[in-house]
């Protein structure tokens, strides 16, 4: 029932975002997917692969809940199984949110060393 799919992004705080931006661009060849403001914060999501690196403007300090990484999982799509099957597992859910209008929903968890981790499910896309 908890099965990972993979991780979908990473997001770190950016002290120069420029700099930030020209590295994983330039030197690792991602490319700028989306620039858009997280809490008024600017944000770079710059994708790697099949993986997003989050750059958080952190020229003012450190972004609310950065660095954080997400993760695809493949459970069912009820938010309220989800969360009793990590409950059950001894993970405490300390938020979640739903995608745009849903389906789709994020649970956000501490794992034992630290890291928060978003736990994102969303429906897979429809064939046609």
């Amino acid at each position: 029932m908890l099965q990972a799919q993979g991780i979908r992004s990473v997001n770190w705080n950016a002290p120069d975002l420029a700099a930030a931006v020209r590295f994983y661009t330039e030197v690792l060849g991602g490319e700028v997917a989306v620039r858009h403001q997280v809490r008024d914060v600017d944000v770079a999501r710059v994708r790697l692969g099949g993986t997003t690196i989050g750059l958080f403007d952190a020229s003012r300090g450190p972004a609310s809940g950065v660095p954080h990484h997400t993760i695809y999982m493949g459970w069912p799509s009820d938010e309220g199984t989800a969360t009793s099957a990590l409950t059950t597992a001894g993970v405490r859910v300390e938020s979640s949110r739903v995608h745009g209008d849903g389906p789709g929903f994020s649970l956000y968890v501490t794992d034992p060393i630290g890291n928060t981790l978003e736990l994102s499910w969303d429906p897979p896309a429809s064939a046609g």
